[in-house]
């Protein structure tokens, strides 16, 4: 039997702060910062992209095509699940943790202090508020 293994190219990626892009957000996350880090949201493949929340800052009930894992760099980011934001509902998560929403599951957040969160996916990337007005 042969055995075939598939080998993928990877180029190493090194980005200080400094060179982090950041741009201002648009429609939904309008208020926020935006950075792509590594890949292209909009095409297949893994791609790191990084959002600056000011404090107070809402993320509406939305759901994605595919799973997210997010990390919280900076501030403290209160996140929960169904068609309805409600903070005291959230899971407060502060500086350095991690969670996953799974494909398809409506999700919000708050943020509170100056929040910045780093997420890894695979592309492309879709969202669909729950509440489209």
């Amino acid at each position: 039997m042969l055995l075939r293994l598939a080998v993928f190219a990877l180029a190493s990626v090194f980005i200080t702060p400094q060179q982090v892009h950041w741009t201002v957000g648009t429609g939904s996350v309008a208020g926020a910062r935006i950075a792509t880090i590594q890949g292209d949201p909009a095409k297949a493949g893994v791609y790191v992209m990084r959002f600056e929340f000011p404090n107070g800052f809402e993320v509406k009930p939305h759901v994605h095509t595919e799973p997210e894992n997010v990390t919280v760099l900076q501030g403290e980011l209160l996140i929960g699940t169904g068609d309805v934001a409600n903070p005291k509902l959230a899971h407060a998560m502060p500086a350095g943790s991690f969670f996953e929403i799974s494909t398809g599951t409506k999700h919000w957040a708050f943020a509170r202090g100056l929040t910045i969160i780093e997420v890894r996916a695979i592309g492309p990337r879709e969202t669909t508020m729950v509440h489209a007005h």
